[in-house]
């Protein structure tokens, strides 16, 4: 991947965002519904869409086609990661929860292994738990029936 494919994407971001800046100011100095700024905000729009038009296939054709993601490197980080902890707090409560977050950073342990040690909880509790595609999907790790779509 050329890092100057991602740094030329970054200056578009900077361009476009420069540009709804001036859309927002033009807009917002109208008076009297005679916005003499219409110009302006017509230019920036256009340079806009011209800017995604141009960037965006360049972007995807030299830097994200063809990257993969390396699974089993993803699901080490995730389980040796602290953000799992924060689904054992219904059922362990938050304090021991923070208790096992303390342990897994002076021990460099993982969050399931320290909790198993502790005999907090057995396997088939912790894996029914912690599942990250659980955890993930739309209303989290609440089963169907408790979840609250307000």
């Amino acid at each position: 991947m050329n890092p100057v494919i991602c740094e030329a994407v970054n200056q578009a971001a900077f361009q476009i965002m420069a540009d709804d800046l001036a859309v927002t100011l033009a807009a917002q100095a109208g008076q009297l519904e005679l916005n003499a700024f219409l110009p302006l905000i017509a230019k920036s729009l256009l340079g806009m869409l011209d800017t995604l038009i141009r960037t965006l296939p360049m972007f995807v054709e030299r830097c994200v086609r063809g990257i993969e993601a390396d699974r089993d490197a993803c699901r080490r980080h995730l389980e040796s990661g602290l953000t799992l902890v924060t689904a054992l707090t219904g059922a362990l409560g938050y304090d021991l929860v923070c208790e096992v977050a303390e342990a897994c950073k002076k021990t460099g342990r993982g969050v399931r292994e320290t909790v198993l040690a502790r005999g907090l909880m057995d396997a088939a509790q912790l894996d029914a738990l912690m599942r990250p595609e659980k955890l993930t999907a739309p209303g989290g790790a609440a089963p169907k029936e408790e979840r609250k779509w307000t």
